[in-house]
């Protein structure tokens, strides 16, 4: 299989350890932009190396409209209890990647900042822990 191939798959359908499903995705064309997740992929290589490696193929790749728990109800205005979660830094983990995790939201990091009292939010110590405490997101319209 080649790297292109594998990137791929890697990027649309390897399963998330934090969330046990694959990730969401969003497609662009035009105008339209649809937030889905991938259902299937077929590859079908179409020319090789005369030693057998792929050298062309076509991925025939099908997709389900998915919306995330969060924004999902958020459009349908239901509103759940809002709680504090804690995580602990991981080996790669950014402040708003965090943010985004527990929020569905990368801008709330600063908040997560100053509620964790960290002067330097770019560095943050594997192993230490972060908390985030609750926030009122606004309802999307």
């Amino acid at each position: 299989m080649s790297k292109v191939i594998k990137e791929f798959l890697s990027l649309t359908a390897e399963i998330l350890s934090d969330t046990h499903r694959p990730p969401y995705l969003k497609l662009s064309w035009g105008s339209l932009i649809c937030e889905c997740i991938l259902k299937s992929a077929n590859i079908t290589y179409t020319l090789f190396k005369p030693d057998g490696y792929p050298l062309r193929a076509k991925i025939n790749a099908t997709f389900a409209e998915n919306i995330e728990d969060k924004k999902r109800t958020a459009k349908e205005g239901k509103e759940s209890p809002d709680v504090t979660h804690q995580r602990t830094v991981q080996d790669g983990d950014t402040l708003p990647l965090m943010a985004y995790r527990i929020y569905g939201d990368a801008s709330y990091y600063l908040k997560v900042a100053r509620f964790n009292g960290l002067t330097n939010f770019r560095k943050l110590d594997v192993g230490s822990i972060i908390h985030f405490p609750p926030v009122r997101q606004q309802k999307t319209p």
